[in-house]
Formats: structure tokens, C-alpha cells, sequence
């Protein structure tokens, strides 16, 4: 056999001392990001911690929502609280948290259907764009390229 010999009798070898480095990474693995204080919020980046009045997750009914809703801003406006809306909270900036405001989390939101007349297609605002190509695609509309931004929520 050669050297083509000496290189297979290698392979079992290399294949056993990858696999136990990965098996000692993922058992020594700690996450060791900390937690969010109590009343806090932050967003993807984990450096913009914010304190917050509250955090309403969205039900994912439309008319609770709505209903809830107008309650929540009522509340905000009697309190003289700020809005802010999130999703994920990729803003990486801190753009979707206000301080000492209302947080409006529309990730539950992820509705999504066609209206077939106009060819209309609508998305619920916490919807990820994996989850929105999979919907447009049996309509031919899904597009050729995803989001290339590595920290984007797919």
C-alpha cells in the first residue's frame, strides 16, 4: 500500500484526537455571560444593559394584542413612560430599549399570510426572516440571497 497505506492507518488516529478535543470543549464549555439584573433589559450585543418600567411580550392573538395593547399605552401615557418596540433586539446600539420606558416585545408576533386578491403578503413584526423565506418561498417569491450580517437573527 505505500504511503497511501500509511495515511489511511492515520485517519483513525486524527479522528480520535479532534473528537476528544470537541468532547472536552463542549463539557468544559461555561456560559459566561451575566445575567440581566431585575428589571433590566438589553439587547444582542449584551452591552446595553437598561433599566426599564416594564416589558409586555405581545400576545400572538391579534385581538388580545390589540386589546392589551391599548391598555399598555394608556398605562405609558398616565405614567409618562417612553415606548420603545423589539424583536430580537439585534439593534446591537440599543436602539429598541427606552429607559425607564415600555418595551413592546412583538417576538410572539409571527403571523403571516397571503391575501390572494391583491397579492399581498403580511408578517407579524416578531417574525424572523428564516421563517419569512420559508413562507414566500412556495409563492416563487422567496429571494436568491439571505442577510449576510453574521449576528442577524435567522
Amino acid at each position: 500500500m505505500g504511503v497511501a497505506g500509511d495515511l489511511l492507518k492515520l485517519i483513525p488516529f486524527l479522528c480520535g484526537r479532534a473528537g476528544f478535543h470537541v468532547l472536552r470543549q463542549i463539557w468544559s464549555d461555561v456560559d459566561s455571560r451575566e445575567t440581566v439584573r431585575h428589571g433590566h433589559l438589553d439587547d444582542a450585543s449584551r452591552l446595553n444593559a437598561t433599566a426599564i418600567e416594564e416589558h409586555w411580550i405581545v400576545p400572538a392573538d391579534r385581538r388580545a394584542a390589540e386589546d392589551q395593547l391599548a391598555q399598555r399605552l394608556e398605562w405609558a401615557k398616565i405614567k409618562q413612560a417612553p415606548v420603545s418596540i423589539a424583536g430580537t433586539r439585534y439593534s446591537m446600539g440599543g436602539h429598541t430599549l427606552t429607559e425607564q420606558g415600555l418595551v413592546v416585545d412583538m417576538t410572539s408576533f409571527r403571523e403571516m399570510y397571503l391575501e390572494a386578491e391583491n397579492h399581498l403578503r403580511r408578517v407579524g413584526a416578531g417574525a424572523r426572516w428564516s421563517e419569512v423565506l420559508r413562507f414566500l418561498d412556495p409563492f416563487g417569491m422567496s429571494v436568491a440571497t439571505d442577510i449576510s450580517v453574521i449576528s442577524f437573527p435567522q
